[in-house]
């Protein structure tokens, strides 16, 4: 009976949603409104990401979801029971008791108890595998009401269609930093006041390279108040693997680990971008910094462009910088013209990926710091707001 009386009065709202005038602060009460209405639902989610690198090339992503949710009050870090299955065949359950996330392409099942792994629950709010996306769109929305933040934000005068629907586009201020502008795009249909849809734009500008990134997420086919079984969102409802792990975050894999400190730097010989080869051990008794990186990768981008300051500082004949290219074809992918338009002169070399396992890489960006002796002297998993300053340090205690 709850539901069809909510199922009702959504449908009134739909009724009175196309003739009005609106302006946005009413939009946003609107909005709140008939999104508190929707406790549980489901709908296809999907997500688009586009980078054209201008006068370089283009690449795009596709990914689409099965999405279902159902509210859950005793839940107090999520407030949701969520069941999604992605076209990858990622499949992610969150159940208030348990984060279980199933790949298909390997069987196996990982399983976060909340109890063990408090951080990486909280996490997920960050993501749009968990809160529904009307959902967070609409706590976006009630933040910058509640902070007062709405003088910049600008509802379109005219209606636009978005996925076949007609429907109030809000956008807001762009953010302008030194080298990069973003801004983002919400889509509110003109018939039930349900946001649908957001696109995040990015604009960065490198040298003389200018990207522009473009994250898209909408929803459709959308089934709102639908009961759903509690059983949709626990682990019986999972099948097709044969390995099972239990994560604890107080307790870090050691195969999450880079290849220690104190360690002797394996030898490897990898093709340079500019042509031949390169062998590690040509490069006896330098300093070496080896950073592992690919095109598609943001962080590595900011990683990289800080090592080349640092390129730039110190004697090529007793400090040598190598930047490890893991996936991209140098021809196919551009990859000296990707460079080029940087201003990374760092010696390059491709097909890391052959060497990865040898230095227990398994993320990027990775950064090591090969001593005189051809011993690893320090690591970084991941890019960091102190590289410069820490990469700075070591090469200096080793000269």
């Amino acid at each position: 009976m709850k539901n069809l009386i909510l199922t009702i009065l959504f449908q009134v709202i739909c009724l009175y949603a196309k003739s009005q005038t609106i302006d946005l602060p009413t939009l946003f009460k609107k909005v709140d409104f008939a999104t508190r209405q929707i406790t549980s639902g489901q709908f296809k989610l999907n997500d688009n990401y586009t980078k054209v690198s201008v006068g370089e090339d283009s690449s795009q992503r596709f990914k689409s979801y099965d999405y279902y949710f159902k509210s859950n009050p005793l839940d107090t870090i999520i407030g949701y029971k969520i069941s999604s299955l992605g076209s990858s065949g990622l499949q992610q359950l969150y159940n208030g008791s348990e984060l279980l996330v199933l790949t298909s392409w390997d069987k196996m099942l990982e399983i976060a108890p909340v109890v063990k792994n408090p951080q990486k629950i909280k996490d997920l709010k960050q993501g749009t595998l968990t809160v529904p996306l009307i959902k967070s769109i609409n706590s976006t929305f009630q933040r910058a009401v509640q902070y007062q933040n709405l003088g910049k934000w600008t509802l379109s005068q005219n209606k636009v269609s978005y996925k076949g629907q007609s429907c109030y586009k809000i956008s807001t201020p762009p953010y302008i930093g030194q080298n990069n502008r973003s801004f983002a795009n919400y889509y509110i249909s003109v018939n039930s006041f349900i946001p649908i849809g957001q696109e995040n734009i990015i604009e960065n500008t490198i040298a003389s390279a200018k990207e522009i990134q473009t994250f898209e997420i909408w929803i459709s086919d959308f089934k709102p108040n639908t009961i759903i079984k509690d059983k949709q969102f626990n682990k019986e409802s999972l099948s097709g693997y044969d390995r099972e792990i239990t994560i604890d975050e107080t307790v870090k894999l050691k195969n999450d680990e880079l290849l220690k400190k104190g360690n002797i730097s394996p030898d490897w010989e990898l093709p340079l971008l500019s042509g031949g080869t390169l062998k590690l051990s040509d490069l006896k008794n330098k300093i070496v910094i080896l950073d592992f990186w690919y095109k598609a990768c943001a962080p590595c981008q900011k990683q990289m462009i800080d090592l080349q300051k640092l390129h730039d500082k110190f004697d090529k004949n007793k400090v040598v910088f190598v930047s490890v290219n893991t996936k991209d074809d140098p021809i196919k992918d551009k990859l000296a013209l990707f460079l080029k338009n940087r201003a990374l002169t760092m010696t390059c070399v491709y097909k890391g990926n052959l060497i990865e396992k040898l230095y227990h890489v398994y993320a990027s960006p990775a950064l090591f710091i090969i001593n005189q002796n051809g011993e690893i002297a320090f690591t970084l998993d991941g890019y960091s707001d102190t590289l410069i300053k820490d990469v700075n340090n070591e090469i200096e205690r080793l000269l």
